[in-house]
């Protein structure tokens, strides 16, 4: 399929990534996967990544990110940010939805996720074990994000379809996931 200008233009199969990456040593890596080997010397940084069984491998490096991280369900949720005033809210949040959609949807299968704050321009993009939100969120929607974002390892990153000719099945039941989410937090 071409490249369409809105919605989710690709759907691709399940796939298992090993990723050798060397940066320079002040940058900062967050990417689909869990970093299972890092080395670092006097001027770069060697992260290796691992993911299986995923649809896609993404990434993003900033010099300027700062991270935070948190434990849910026994999987390790990263939060790399920007400028995030609440950075704690925004890591809570990432926490709170992955434990509500293992519990209701099913278990997420992965040890890690992870959140970053990018200078994305459209409220936030989901890939496999990452999401990117945008810098520029005001907080209620900057958690409305993470927590559809977050829906979204589910709906195309688990339960994967043809986002072009049925995205009512991605974005769709993802925003009725969202939904669903306030509602059981009792918002």
């Amino acid at each position: 399929d071409r490249y369409y200008p809105i919605g989710d233009p690709f759907y691709s199969e399940m796939a298992d990534y090993k990723v050798k990456l060397k940066i320079d040593k002040d940058y900062k890596a967050a990417a689909t996967g869990a970093a299972v080997k890092e080395s670092l010397n006097i001027d770069t940084s060697t992260y290796a990544f691992e993911a299986d069984n995923v649809r896609d491998f993404a990434m993003v490096l900033s010099d300027k990110f700062t991270v935070i991280n948190n434990h849910t369900n026994g999987i390790n949720i990263n939060y790399y940010y920007l400028s995030d005033p609440l950075p704690e809210n925004s890591l809570n949040t990432a926490c709170s939805s992955i434990a509500v959609f293992s519990d209701i949807i099913g278990k997420y299968p992965y040890g890690s996720y992870t959140v970053a704050e990018t200078n994305f321009v459209y409220g936030g993009m989901e890939y496999p074990q990452l999401v990117m939100i945008a810098s520029d969120l005001a907080a209620n929607t900057r958690e409305k994000v993470i927590v559809h974002e977050t829906a979204h390892q589910w709906l195309y990153g688990l339960i994967g379809n043809d986002s072009i000719r049925e995205a009512w099945i991605d974005e769709g039941l993802t925003e009725f996931l969202t939904a669903l989410y306030y509602e059981e937090i009792g918002q």
